[in-house]
């Protein structure tokens, strides 16, 4: 359920000390960016108090859209009455106040003609007491189902949660601890909806864990189907997301008692976060701002009373005790669990915040007047935000001028460090060609090159028909801090120095979105030693996605992501090429592989060649996307802010290679 429409006349916004305001351009974010004392959270207030007070009037005015059929269904029950109500509405409005022979001449011919129309539709439709009192408990049936949608988190209510939760932390306190401060201290009315079997499950989930892992006798498949463990993986993933954590439950105790008429069955389970004890303690103050979010997240949806993925969410301030990437970590966050069917509704100050959303989801809020999205909105919201002098905004309205908010995006984010991605979606294209490649072979020795968190080996063990088919699946990656997730997730041997790789030991090394991010000067050594460490049939595989959905700075030279011509100006013709089964990936994500002996050994010149190829196929692109004048698709823009830097990051390579010996 989410806003489509919204009307805020000169009567309702006066309530708020708002100017009037009307919109049909929402997405499912909704940012309010202004200054302190704008009006943003009068505003959050004003929509919160419109939500609240919904009638069935709204559902036929097309207010809202992705609405529940039990609220449609009931609202068409009155649909009848909406114009005779609205009349009504409406001649009580110009009745107030002073007596009928008191008020101007054109006011009383409109009363007595609103009068005339009531009583015509009362002939066929009447308005009496049995239709009110109708009205009245589908009213009341609509704002019960309403409030089960609404989720309004403000920064007092916030930290009273976070409070609780803080409040006895004086030693080493244990997930389950946290749990019940939280249960005994909550006295927030916002947070009523965290009820007490919601906590008190919570507290029990590792121990039916451990129930359910005796009672399915080690069948996984039976285990996974179980309501415990559907749980438990909600709360992994959202520890995951908000705090790159891996939850994980154990076993601390079973016992299986005989009896002549039954067989009694105790089981104890507990938590581990990153294979250790959970421990609160070590969470930074940013990290324990992401584990309440987390926490309530999770709380509410596990509530039946809550409607999460169908929820209009709304958050005065989100970034208050958080870190920049952490801010756009919780929003990214939101909106997934969201999805398409609810909305999130922010007042903010972040630009980190604001840098990281659609254009069209931006409302500048000054002087108590809400500014629709526009060409100038960003400009304005940026320019309130930090009080940019006259010579920088030349530099900003320049940027903000581009046919689409997306390519300023995406150039922000190539001066950044690459994201390190926790898990690979199930659906992945790139997981999903990397099981063709393995389909038709056994006793595989695999070289996951530039592992990462481990994404690629964790989807891959997921699927036991392709993990039974790999004998050994070592990880290499110049970072060694996530050794130990990757050996816990499966990795047989993690190095993190190409020169510990072994000769002629693999039959595939497969480097899933990493050779754009290696910096020019270790190509040659890179793939000249992945040749050396394959077996004398095995091949290399390059997967790439040639539209980069996240700009990055890898390195000083920026990336330099390679489609089918330059993989081909690089290998050779002998390069071979998988495609996603999926339509929207085919021109998209690029698998191409080839067997060692047909590899050439790299040097330089073949580099400056494919740096070239690179280099004319960007610009050639550039040029295409500059003549589509009236494209202005978001991700037209992400793409002309790709290729732009890749024209410009080939060159500095090339420029690097020819200036090194």
């Amino acid at each position: 359920m989410r806003f489509k429409n919204l009307i805020f006349t000169e009567k309702d916004a006066e309530k708020f000390g708002l100017e009037q305001f009307k919109s049909s351009r929402f997405g499912n974010v909704l940012a309010l960016v202004g200054k302190n004392g704008s009006g943003k959270t009068r505003f959050l207030k004003a929509l919160e108090t419109k939500i609240k007070n919904i009638d069935f009037r709204d559902i036929n005015r097309s207010t809202y859209e992705f609405i529940p059929t039990i609220i449609t269904t009931n609202a068409q029950l009155v649909s009848h009455l909406f114009e005779i109500v609205t009349l009504q509405e409406e001649l009580a409005q110009l009745q107030q106040g002073s007596e009928i022979y008191q008020k101007p001449n054109e006011i009383v011919q409109k009363i007595e003609d609103i009068q005339f129309q009531i009583n015509k539709i009362n002939l066929k439709t009447p308005l009496n007491t049995k239709t009110r009192r109708q009205i009245e408990q589908i009213n009341n049936l609509i704002r019960k189902e309403t409030k089960k949608r609404l989720k309004v988190i403000k920064p007092s209510d916030f930290r009273a949660l976070h409070a609780s939760i803080d409040k006895t932390i004086d030693q080493n306190i244990t997930f389950q601890n946290i749990i019940d401060s939280s249960q005994e201290n909550i006295e927030v009315d916002e947070f009523s909806m965290i009820n007490q079997s919601a906590l008190t499950y919570l507290q029990r989930l590792p121990h039916k864990l451990a129930l359910d892992d005796i009672e399915t006798r080690g069948d996984e498949k039976k285990f996974k189907k179980r309501v415990a463990y559907k749980r438990y993986k909600l709360l992994r993933s959202l520890l995951q997301e908000f705090l790159g954590k891996n939850l994980e439950w154990k076993s601390r105790s079973s016992n299986i008692d005989e009896h002549d008429d039954h067989v009694s069955i105790k089981a104890t389970g507990y938590w581990t976060l990153d294979s250790r004890g959970f421990d609160y303690n070590e969470f930074s103050d940013g990290e324990k701002v992401l584990f309440t979010y987390a926490l309530l997240l999770f709380l509410l949806n596990t509530n039946p009373r809550v409607k999460f993925s169908e929820s209009i969410i709304i958050i005065d301030e989100p970034e208050l005790n958080l870190h920049p990437k952490a801010q756009i970590k919780l929003i990214q966050s939101i909106q997934e669990l969201i999805k398409d069917h609810g909305q999130l509704i922010i007042a903010t100050h972040s630009l980190s915040i604001i840098a990281n959303l659609d254009y069209g989801s931006i409302f500048l809020v000054r002087n108590n007047k809400i500014h629709t999205p526009s060409s100038s909105v960003p400009f304005d919201s940026i320019d309130d935000l930090m009080g940019f002098d006259e010579h920088y905004n030349k530099i900003v309205e320049f940027l903000i001028s581009t046919p689409s908010w997306a390519m300023t995006n995406f150039m922000g984010q190539c001066f950044d460090d690459p994201k390190v991605f926790e898990l690979a979606t199930k659906n992945d294209p790139q997981i999903e060609l990397f099981k063709k490649l393995v389909q038709n072979s056994q006793n595989l020795s695999i070289l996951d090159f530039g592992s990462g968190k481990g994404r690629l080996l964790e989807r891959v063990k997921e699927s036991e028909t392709t993990w039974s088919r790999i004998q050994i699946y070592d990880c290499f990656d110049i970072n060694s801090k996530f050794n130990e997730l990757v050996k816990l997730k499966g990795a047989k041997s993690v190095f993190n120095d190409i020169k510990d790789l072994e000769d002629n030991k693999y039959d595939i090394v497969v480097l899933v979105n990493v050779l754009h991010e290696i910096h020019i000067k270790d190509w040659s050594l890179s793939i000249n030693k992945i040749k050396k460490s394959l077996k004398t049939n095995g091949f290399i595989t390059i997967i790439e996605d040639t539209k980069l959905p996240i700009g990055e700075l890898p390195n000083e030279h920026g990336f330099l992501i390679l489609g089918k011509s330059e993989m081909q100006t690089l290998f050779g013709s002998e390069v071979k090429f998988f495609h996603p089964n999926s339509e929207r990936y085919k021109d998209r994500i690029v698998c191409g592989f080839i067997h060692s002996d047909k590899i050439k050994r790299i040097d330089k010149n073949i580099l400056i060649k494919t740096l070239n190829k690179l280099k004319t196929n960007s610009l050639k692109d550039i040029i295409e996307y500059r003549q589509m004048e009236k494209n202005h698709d978001l991700g037209m823009g992400r793409l002309f802010g790709l290729k732009s830097n890749l024209y410009v990051n080939s060159e500095l390579a090339i420029e690097y290679l020819e200036n090194t010996k």
